[in-house]
């Protein structure tokens, strides 16, 4: 019989969720809709590139499908999570060139047309924290492999899987405030003196 998970684990384990969730949303957003996606990488790579930004962003989905499964299979959790927390620090340094370039366009990191331009300092916050979120899990997985936090998600007692979805749920609620914090313009006063 499996050990019980501590605390550690079960942080690991919404971790792994979020982090997964995400995965799996960007990638069907992108499927769904690749335009934008589309439009970011013939963008960051250039027109000599344009043709093969279609191949490129089929890639990218695949990938996000793979790890977001991966991670949550409990199938190297560490390799994967290394590797998607490698991934995210790229697109956020990308994100950041881009910014400073003065380019204005969408990432199209979960699909749509691009036209929302939200590849501002929100998207490269968000990268460098999916970042931080996966670099935990997979030193986690490194640290324990043998641990609750590295086992697929099926094999975990209901609680165990409740208390880290709960947590899971909790900090991306947390994010959504957060940003909706910092997106408030506030409008300028009136002039009342006359």
């Amino acid at each position: 019989m499996a050990a019980e998970c501590g605390a550690v684990d079960v942080s690991v384990i919404g971790l792994r969720l979020l982090v997964a969730g995400i995965l799996l949303r960007a990638a069907v957003g992108k499927a769904r809709a690749p335009s934008g996606v589309i439009a970011f990488i013939s963008e960051v790579l250039g027109a000599k590139a344009t043709g093969r930004s279609a191949q490129i962003a089929g890639l990218l989905v695949v990938g996000e499908l793979f790890a977001g499964i991966a991670i949550l299979a409990g199938v190297q959790v560490g390799l994967i999570s290394a590797l998607v927390a490698a991934m995210m620090i790229g697109f956020a340094v990308v994100l950041f060139v881009l910014r400073v370039r003065g380019s204005k366009i969408d990432c199209g990191c979960f699909g749509g047309d691009g036209a929302e331009g939200r590849s501002g300092t929100s998207a490269i916050v968000r990268n460098v924290t999916i970042a931080a979120g996966a670099g935990a899990i997979a030193s986690q997985a490194v640290m324990g492999p043998a641990s609750c936090a590295s086992r697929p998600v099926w094999a975990l007692a209901v609680d165990e899987l409740a208390v880290g979805a709960l947590l899971a749920v909790t900090a991306w609620l947390f994010w959504v405030l957060i940003a909706g914090v910092v997106s408030l313009q506030v409008a300028p006063k009136a002039n009342h003196d006359r």
